[in-house]
């Protein structure tokens, strides 16, 4: 083989492996896109098990990852709404025909990457892509692609206007209750207040009565000590007259004894 049928050889080898490159590229930009569209609509995570699982709610049909349907039930009560037709969800259950697509899209994705397989036919048919998706992989196309961007594009939007008006009509909520919390703190302020009269009118009268036993107080005990003295007064002039009695009876006897007449002792 010749110089030039060698180099010959061997750019239409590096054109090859070039092509090959890129129609990896596209592939793996392609599963991104796929993949892209299966994100919930509402924290835009992918809807992949355990934290993102895909959850289909019935009636309406629209499918949201676990997190936020158990989030919107936890906003409008027990069973709640759904967040983009506002239809009350009866019941929901694990999309698994979603969830199988976006696991088996995530996985090829991870092969192309790791270049175990060559491009997306080997692991999809386009025939089976469309029939798990709707609209696979193979047989999207440029307009397929914008036409499930606006589709998400617009759900968005529309949940974000539910949201809106959710909140609208929370903060509503919370006025009526800013207003019944203030006109409560309002009668409350007026009970301490008049509570507070009390309290100072009651230790006014309490001060007034602590004066006053204070007074009786100092009277009782004025009132004792002179009890005390006349009642030592009284033991003195008893234990007097005791003597006084003694010194009399020894006087009459001594005075009869000299002669003197029993009535001249009558001192009345």
């Amino acid at each position: 083989m010749s110089s030039r049928e060698a180099k010959l050889a061997e750019c239409r080898r590096n054109q090859t492996r070039w092509m090959e490159e890129r129609r990896r590229a596209n592939d793996i930009q392609e599963c991104l896109g796929e993949l892209m569209t299966h994100q919930c609509q509402i924290c835009y995570e992918l809807m992949t098990p355990p934290h993102h699982t895909p959850t289909l709610l019935f009636p309406c049909g629209h499918t949201f990852c676990d997190k936020c349907v158990e989030r919107s039930k936890g906003k409008e009560g027990k069973k709640g709404k759904c967040p983009y037709c506002r239809s009350a969800i009866t019941s929901s259950a694990v999309n698994h025909s979603l969830k199988d697509l976006i696991e088996r899209f995530a996985d090829q994705k991870g092969k192309l990457e790791r270049e175990e397989v060559n491009h997306l036919d080997d692991l999809f048919p386009k025939a089976e892509s469309k029939e798990a998706g709707g609209q696979g992989a193979g047989g999207r196309g440029e307009g397929g692609h914008y036409l499930a961007s606006y589709k998400s594009t617009s759900m968005r939007h529309k949940i974000l206007l539910n949201e809106l008006d959710d909140s609208h009509k929370r903060l509503q909520n919370i006025i009526t209750r800013k207003v019944g919390v203030k006109s409560m703190k309002e009668i409350l302020v007026k009970e301490r207040d008049e509570a507070e009269k009390k309290r100072k009118d009651l230790e006014e009268e309490l001060a007034l009565i602590d004066k006053h036993l204070e007074e009786q107080q100092n009277k009782q005990e004025r009132v004792e000590e002179e009890e005390k003295g006349m009642t030592q007064q009284i033991q003195l002039i008893r234990k007097t007259i005791d003597n006084v009695q003694g010194e009399l009876e020894k006087t009459k006897m001594l005075a009869l004894g000299s002669g003197v007449n029993e009535d001249d002792l009558d001192c009345k």
